[in-house]
């Protein structure tokens, strides 16, 4: 017995490193495709590059040697060899484990992408099985030559085996801190913030309509929580984003730059010369905090400069730095495949934790997106502390709405790609279908975001907080013959909600004044006194609630652009005047949004503050070309495997 309970140790340490081996190769040639061929400084030595991989690899091998031991040591026990055969197939079965996982990456990224989408991921496992049983029979030998070097008792090599074991394992970087310093070390020291400084909370919610809010549709679905706290906030009735889709949305948010002067586009992250939100807050001496879940707002695309802590549901941000290695990105693919990490009862219990484990003697800027409401659309069952919407306004969604359609998989909606190749003539049973689908995941955000709005009330928290809460953009539901966001900048994707509640709380205003999301960054920085780039085209004045405010009256022009598919399409507003031209427009389109509040009927003609609205456009899209020219663009590795993968599945 003693002598099975030495070889345990030693077997679980040569796998260490017999799998670190696999990672230590995989490494190198990552390093020499992504640094050396492609001519990229990685910015550390290559043992500091490299010992990330040896320990992830090995402390995997490690963990399946320890759960497979035993029960192969009980199969061999009747052999005339057992202790060298329970090595040797334990071994074997842990390279075996490594070829599963690197060939289900293969096959599913490269090889057969389309045979694993239609056949799934149970035939995908069989074909996967075959990988891992193969590699066994490969490795068989080899793993018993090893063994009889280690002269029938692999107890006797282990010295070798713990060394290195130490040395990988003590290289791994401080991944926390080393993450941290990254997003703020280059800021500098902090400014004490003032006393009494508010707290700041922005939440962000992804493909939010302005009329799915009970209080401004009676046909949306009932949103208690959300029409609770707009009951006591600035409620903008008409508030644009700066795109149609997530990725220049946001960054106009965030940066307070339009995306024409940021060269956003898909798979280009953000420049590293512009000054973010977070940064602003960073330097004004408060605690900064993002919980997010959206693949456009990965660290690849640059949006997590001056947080000091962020949190990414595609992100493992212990494998940060193994992120490039298929182990790192299989554990995310799993993760985001089978619990839905971006799912909003994942977030706001994120959002509740870090609130109440941050430095309490600092002010924060706590930023919390929240995904539901985007494709694929989900029949979720609303958590048990929701918001009763009896006596409230609002259309419960209805599931008997959803139809019988090879669209609809049970509880959700898949087939995005398939309905936009059938537009214009979709059924009128899978439209209805697709609207009850979202308006229950409004329903289950409205919940979630009730209970954080309530939680942080709990906490003694509201009373020192500022709250906006807004979208990146909206949602086309066929409305001019179209469906989901990116394709165009029609109202009901580019006008979004927007609602404010400063920390006095106090009573609600509706505020009818035409504001843009380019407004966030700078008002923010002019109420809390933290210091703005002094290049800004956004106003100061966002939280004026009267309409009468000293430039309320003044002419002026949104220029809304950036889409995601197909040509060009660009929007121009000037109250009340909305022009729009595109591939679906080719000649340009002017609305009188006063009179027709949705876009749906064409002037006939242009209104006489055309050429003006025009000229001034014309102005502002060569002033933005030239700051476009002379920033600094980010890293061209962009977002990684597995946020593209991500992109894929949400229809990007």
């Amino acid at each position: 017995m003693s002598r099975w309970v030495k070889v345990f140790p030693a077997t679980v340490l040569w796998a260490f490193v017999v799998a670190g081996t696999v990672g230590l190769v995989e490494g190198v040639s990552q390093w020499l495709r992504f640094d050396v061929i492609a001519g990229h400084d990685p910015g550390v030595g290559l043992v500091r590059l490299l010992s990330p991989y040896v320990a992830l690899y090995g402390w995997c091998g490690a963990v399946v040697a320890a759960l497979v031991y035993v029960p192969i040591a009980l199969i061999t026990a009747t052999s005339r060899r057992p202790r060298h055969w329970a090595f040797v197939l334990t071994l074997g079965v842990v390279l075996g484990a490594l070829a599963f996982v690197y060939a289900g990456y293969v096959f599913r990224e490269h090889l057969l992408p389309d045979w694993w989408l239609e056949h799934g991921e149970g035939a995908g496992a069989l074909l996967l099985s075959a990988v891992w049983a193969g590699t066994v029979l490969v490795v068989w030998k080899p793993m018993g030559r090893l063994a009889e070097a280690l002269t029938n008792s692999p107890g006797r090599g282990a010295f070798l085996a713990v060394t290195v074991f130490i040395v990988a394992t003590a290289l791994w970087p401080d991944w926390r801190e080393e993450g941290r310093h990254a997003r703020t070390g280059y800021l500098g020291p902090q400014s004490e913030a003032p006393a009494g400084a508010p707290n700041v909370l922005l939440l962000t919610i992804d493909t939010w309509r302005r009329d799915a809010l009970s209080r401004h549709d009676p046909a949306a679905p009932p949103t208690p929580a959300l029409d609770r706290f707009a009951a006591e906030s600035l409620d903008y009735g008409q508030a644009w984003t700066g795109s149609c889709w997530t990725l220049p949305g946001v960054a106009a948010m965030m940066t307070g730059m339009p995306p024409r002067a940021l060269g956003v586009e898909q798979y280009r992250p953000l420049p590293v010369d512009r000054d973010m939100l977070a940064e602003a807050a960073w330097r004004a001496g408060y605690s900064t905090a993002a919980i997010l879940g959206n693949p456009y707002l990965t660290p690849g695309y640059g949006f997590d400069r001056g947080f000091e802590f962020y949190d990414h549901s595609l992100e493992l941000e212990v494998l940060h730095p193994a992120s490039r290695a298929v182990l790192a990105r299989e554990a995310a693919y799993y993760l985001d495949v089978k619990f839905e990490p971006e799912d909003a009862s994942v977030l706001i219990p994120k959002a509740l934790r870090w609130l109440r484990r941050r430095p309490a003697e600092r002010p924060f800027l706590l930023w919390v997106h929240l995904m539901n409401p985007h494709l694929p659309y989900v029949w979720r069952e609303l958590p048990a502390f929701a918001a009763e919407g009896d006596g409230l306004p609002g259309t419960p969604p209805d599931p008997a709405d959803l139809p019988d359609h090879p669209w609809f998989a049970g509880d959700r909606f898949r087939a995005r790609r398939s309905l936009a190749e059938a537009l214009p003539d979709v059924p009128d049973s899978v439209r209805a279908g697709v609207r009850t689908l979202y308006a229950r995941e409004i329903q289950y955000t409205d919940a979630w975001v009730g209970h954080l709005l309530a939680s942080m009330r709990a906490d003694g928290l509201m009373d020192s907080t500022l709250v906006v809460i807004t979208a990146d953009h909206g949602e086309e539901f066929f409305e001019h013959g179209g469906y989901e966001h990116g394709h165009s900048m029609m109202p009901e994707v580019s006008r979004v909600p927007l609602l404010v509640r400063r920390p006095d709380g106090g009573e609600g205003a509706v505020v009818d004044r035409p504001v843009s999301s380019l407004d966030l960054m700078p008002t923010l920085c002019a109420e809390l006194g933290w210091t703005a780039p002094p290049d800004l085209p956004g106003r100061d004045d966002l939280w004026t609630a009267s309409d009468d405010a000293p430039e309320a009256d003044a002419p002026r022009t949104l220029v809304l652009e950036n889409t995601l598919y197909g040509g060009p399409d660009t929007a121009l507003l000037r109250w009340p005047w909305y022009r729009v031209e595109g591939d679906e427009s080719p000649q340009a389109l002017w609305f009188d949004l006063a009179a027709d509040d949705g876009a749906r009927h064409p002037l006939a003609a242009p209104p006489d503050a055309a050429a003006a609205i025009e000229a001034e456009a014309a102005r502002l899209r060569l002033e933005w070309d030239a700051v476009a020219g002379s920033v600094v663009a980010g890293d061209a590795e962009g977002p990684t495997e597995s946020v593209r993968r991500k992109l894929r599945s949400l229809g990007y």
